[in-house]
């Protein structure tokens, strides 16, 4: 799948992601929610898009103060289109925006779902402590707090930059997919 991250400040697009029915349902938003009640000072909203221009999920980052720092978490709102191997390379993507568009030294998440736990741990984020939190939007969760520094990044998807050739309908795709892991990142047809 090709997508693209775009930074943006139109609340109606985060609006109807984060009130699209797969987010919901993950989420477990009880009623409709306004992007503009979520919405802080300083906050970064990126938006995915297919080659068509389709969004297909969000992330936005609150500046919440850690230990008297400011410090960027991340919320990640994904459709079904953005799942599994998918949804490795939208974060993996997200992450490189973010390390090479701010000068964040960490990225931090909550994470209240095991599977975003699972998924952000897959890419080295790393514990830091847990929360119980009751919330007017979802109700009582527990989380996992985790963090991800510029140099663990950067360190983790090191490798020779390598090239993947072949005739149309000969299995590239397949090979993407199957080489994307232990932080390579390998792109189809970018």
């Amino acid at each position: 799948m090709t997508m693209t991250i775009e930074e943006t400040d139109d609340f109606s697009v985060m609006t109807e992601l984060i009130n699209h029915p797969d987010v919901r349902d993950v989420m477990g938003f009880r009623q409709f929610v306004p992007f503009d009640v979520m919405w802080k000072p300083g906050m970064t909203m990126l938006v995915f898009r297919d080659d068509v221009g389709q969004a297909l999920g969000c992330i936005w980052l609150d500046m919440l103060d850690e230990e008297g720092i400011p410090t960027p978490f991340a919320h990640v709102a994904f459709t079904r289109a953005l799942r599994g191997r998918d949804a490795l390379k939208a974060i993996s993507g997200a992450i490189n925006w973010c390390f090479l568009h701010r000068d964040w030294p960490e990225v931090w998440a909550k994470a209240p779902f095991r599977r975003s736990h699972m998924l952000l741990k897959h890419l080295g984020w790393v514990d830091v402590r847990e929360e119980d939190l009751d919330t007017e939007l979802i109700g009582r969760i527990h989380r996992k707090v985790i963090k991800l520094s510029r140099e663990s990044w950067w360190a983790r998807i090191a490798h020779r930059p390598f090239f993947v050739t072949g005739f149309p309908r000969s299995g590239t795709a397949w090979t993407a997919n199957l080489l994307t892991n232990n932080g390579a990142l390998c792109v189809h047809e970018i």
